[in-house]
């Protein structure tokens, strides 16, 4: 196996995410069900102007990314994952459509390599109430890894919060044939408004109506569970 140099390494993933059309991260943002719209996207796309220079928000991603190092080492303590170990991770590109991607926050494989499962980890800068949980827009993000990695049957989705009791789990089951006949092509459908620089206003706005039908069609077609 080829081993690379740190500072190669880091080339290396650079590379590999040129030209991605939509990283998972983003896939909730153009069905306005994420932390940025769909217009924001286009800007950052074809104009690129950043869509996160909101000092609150800023505050909210450096939040996240000091407390996630905590909640991966809490994860591997967990009771549940105890017959678990980590998978070496890195960006990985959809087989199906390189054109898509995501960088798993953590891949685990069973101690007999029986199953290979992601995790999705949020850590809530305000305190989240137990009946605000899942939120749409992460379990869109969670099913985009499952699906795009083709050989995870299953993704989970950890909240962690400083309160022992405030701290989730759901496991989320794959449905690969939604995805790729029904999910996937209203993935590719708005991709391709956000990275056309002639779309308008009006086909850059997501309704009410739309986000229901979204966040319908994902709690009817995949099996969610509380697992912790």
């Amino acid at each position: 196996m080829l081993i690379l140099p740190q500072t190669y390494r880091k080339l290396w993933e650079q590379i590999r995410q040129h030209n991605i059309k939509l990283s998972a991260s983003t896939i909730p943002d153009v069905f306005g069900l994420g932390y940025k719209t769909r217009r924001s996207v286009w800007l950052e796309k074809c104009h690129k102007k950043s869509a996160i220079d909101n000092e609150h928000l800023i505050r909210m991603k450096k939040y996240g990314q000091e407390k996630e190092a905590i909640a991966k080492q809490e994860i591997l303590d967990m009771p549940l994952f105890k017959e678990w170990k980590k998978f070496n991770i890195g960006f990985w590109r959809y087989a199906k459509n390189p054109a898509y991607g995501f960088s798993p926050d953590l891949v685990l494989v069973k101690n007999d390599k029986s199953e290979l499962s992601g995790i999705e980890i949020k850590c809530p800068f305000y305190a989240q109430d137990d009946e605000d949980l899942p939120r749409i827009g992460h379990l869109i993000q969670s099913i985009c890894c499952m699906e795009m990695s083709t050989v995870c049957d299953s993704w989970y989705l950890f909240y962690w919060q400083p309160e022992p009791l405030k701290k989730h789990v759901y496991k989320i089951e794959r449905n690969q044939t939604f995805w790729e006949e029904q999910f996937f092509p209203l993935i590719e459908e708005a991709a391709n408004l956000v990275w056309n620089p002639s779309s308008t206003r009006k086909q850059l706005s997501v309704n009410r109506d739309r986000k229901i039908f979204i966040n319908d069609l994902i709690l009817k077609n995949y099996k969610i569970n509380k697992v912790y």
